[in-house]
C-alpha cells in the first residue's frame, strides 16, 4: 500500500482520528487501536495486517501527535518493520492485539549512550548482561528488541522478556513511560545478526519520530490561530494585528516545510547510500527546529498562560520537547550534516587574495 492514494490515507486518517477522538484512558485508546486493526497498519496482509508500508504507519504517527496520547505508536511502528525482517518472528500477529515492543537500542538518545548489553551463548542458551541506560515505553512494554554485541560481534538484536529485566523509571517532562533497563544474565533469543539492521531500526524510528512531531506541530498551529481570531486586544481581534499575521505565516511555512520533510525521511529510512542518510539527518533537523519553532510561536502568541495546564498546548508542547530527543535531536543531526557535508572550499576572487 502507498500513501500516494490519498483516498486511503483519508480515510485511514479520519479513522484513527476517530478512534483516538474524546478524553479516554491511554489504555482505551490503545485497545481500540487494536480492535480496529491499526496497531497492524504496517503489518504484512498474510499476518492480518493491513500490509502497509512506514509511509501508510505515517498516518498513524501523525494522528497521535495531533491527539497528543502518549502511546508506544514510534516504538510500534518500528519494531513491525524490524520484525517483518526477521524470520520466524510470531510477535508480529501480537502486535496486532496490543503487545508493546520497546526498542533498546544504541542511538534512541545518542546523548545518553551508555555500555552496549553483551550477549553469551551457553548450554544452548542466549542470555543478555548490561544496560539500557534510556528506552522510551519501556516501562509500559511486554519484549524488548536490544541491541547487543557478543564476542567480536556488533549491532546484534535480541528479544528479552520485559519481566527477566529490571526496570527503573525515568521522569521525562511529558511523562512517557520511560525506563532505564538492567539485564541480568537475561535469557535472550536473537532474532537478527545482519549488522545493518539495527541501524535499519533508527532511520525507521526517525521517520515514525518526525510524524509524530508533524502532528503535534499541526494541532499547535491550528490552536494558535483559532486563539488569535477569537481573543481581542484593544477592541480588535488580535488575528487582524499585521505583526501577530507574520508570525502566523512564519508558523505556517515552516509547517509545509515539516511535512514535506517528514515524507522524505519515509522514502529514506528504506533506502541505501549517503544520500539517504543526508535526507534522514536533514529531516529529522528540519522537522525538529520546525516543530520546536512552532511551539515556541505558541507562546510567544498565548503568552505565558501557554505554557501552564491550563490549556492543552502545554501537553503538546512537551512532547514535542521530548519526541525532539529521540534517535539523536536537531543539534545532534545538524552535526551529523556538517560531517557528511565535509569542510567547504575557500573560494577566492584573485591570486593576491590567497595570501591576505
Amino acid at each position: 500500500m502507498s500513501m500516494v492514494d490519498e483516498d486511503v490515507e483519508r480515510m485511514l486518517d479520519d479513522s484513527i482520528a476517530r478512534a483516538l477522538a474524546n478524553t479516554k484512558p491511554l489504555s482505551t485508546h490503545w485497545q481500540e487501536l487494536s480492535t480496529a486493526g491499526f496497531l497492524g497498519i504496517n503489518v504484512p496482509g498474510e499476518l492480518g495486517g493491513l500490509d502497509g508500508d512506514l509511509k501508510t504507519a505515517l498516518v498513524l504517527a501523525r494522528q497521535a501527535g495531533r491527539n497528543g496520547v502518549r502511546l508506544p505508536v514510534v516504538s510500534t511502528i518500528t519494531a513491525v518493520e524490524i520484525l517483518k525482517r526477521c524470520e520466524g518472528n510470531a510477535h508480529l500477529a501480537g502486535i496486532q492485539a496490543g503487545l508493546i515492543c520497546a526498542l533498546a537500542l544504541v542511538d534512541v538518545v545518542p546523548a545518553a549512550s551508555g555500555t552496549v548489553p553483551v550477549a553469551k551463548f551457553a548450554s544452548g542458551k542466549w542470555t543478555l548482561s548490561g544496560r539500557a541506560s534510556f528506552v522510551p515505553d519501556g516501562m509500559a512494554c511486554d519484549h524488548f528488541i536490544v541491541e547487543a554485541s557478543a564476542d567480536d560481534r556488533t549491532h546484534l538484536l535480541y528479544e528479552v522478556r520485559s519481566g527477566d529485566t529490571k526496570r527503573t523509571a525515568i521522569n521525562t517532562r511529558d511523562q512517557s513511560d520511560c525506563a532505564r533497563v538492567d539485564f541480568e544474565s537475561a535469557p535472550a533469543k536473537l532474532i537478527s545478526e545482519a549488522p545493518n539492521l539495527a541501524r535499519f531500526a533508527v532511520k525507521c524510528g526517525i521517520a515514525a519520530t518526525c510524524g509524530e512531531m508533524l502532528g503535534a506541530a499541526e494541532y499547535i498551529f491550528r490552536t494558535t490561530r483559532q486563539y488569535l481570531q477569537e481573543r481581542s486586544q484593544f477592541g480588535q481581534l488580535l488575528e487582524t494585528f499585521q505583526v501577530l499575521q507574520h508570525s502566523i505565516a512564519d508558523m505556517a511555512l515552516t509547517m509545509e516545510m515539516a511535512r514535506a520533510m517528514t515524507s522524505v525521511a519515509a522514502t529514506a529510512a528504506g533506502a541505501e547510500g549517503a544520500t539517504a542518510e543526508w535526507d534522514l539527518n536533514a529531516a529529522k533537523y528540519i522537522v525538529g527546529q520546525g516543530a520546536c519553532d512552532i511551539a515556541d510561536h505558541a507562546v510567544q502568541l498565548h503568552g505565558a498562560i501557554g505554557l501552564t495546564k491550563d490549556l492543552p498546548i502545554s501537553g503538546y508542547i512537551n512532547r514535542i520537547r521530548y519526541l525532539d530527543q529521540l534517535f539523536g535531536n536537531k543539534a545532534h543531526h545538524f552535526e551529523r550534516l556538517g560531517e557528511l557535508i565535509g569542510p567547504f572550499p575557500i573560494c577566492y576572487s584573485s591570486a593576491e587574495d590567497r595570501h591576505t
